[in-house]
């Protein structure tokens, strides 16, 4: 048992390994090579190093899974972006933190053109009525 005042981080890196419900200690962890175990539907399943509880049997089934490098969970965060991620406007919260850097009436256009594109491949390809498919441009 440890204090609350006990860094996260020293305990991951400190760790056999890491059990949470759907925390982000658990790509951390995979991140530093320790194993993790979710109890929950995590937005992670899948990301090796991680796996899920009911997918163990024993704590030896845990302990002597191989731990993969980082660059295979840096692929497939790149992937799951590339597969799940949808590029929008950034939020009114966030937009002055970057204002001044790079938010121009360019970025602004490039936005609104990927918004154009996603929305109208995401219509093309998936958008059935009764009778016939249909896509329209935007």
């Amino acid at each position: 048992i440890v204090g609350p005042d006990t860094a996260s981080f020293d305990l991951l890196r400190n760790s056999v390994g890491v059990a949470t419900i759907t925390g982000s200690a658990a790509l951390e962890a995979a991140l530093l090579g320790k194993q993790a175990i979710i109890f929950g539907q995590a937005w992670i399943v899948g990301c090796p190093n991680v796996m899920s509880w009911c997918d163990i049997s024993n704590y030896q089934d845990f302990s002597s899974r191989s731990v993969v490098s980082t660059d295979n969970i840096k692929n497939f965060l790149v992937n799951l972006i590339h597969d799940y991620g949808v590029p929008m406007v950034n939020n009114g919260g966030q937009l002055n933190a970057y204002r001044e850097k790079w938010y121009d009436d360019f970025f602004i256009s490039c936005q609104i053109e990927g918004m154009k594109e996603l929305i109208n491949e995401f219509f093309k390809h998936n958008v059935v009525n009764d009778k016939t498919s249909t896509s329209k441009s935007l």
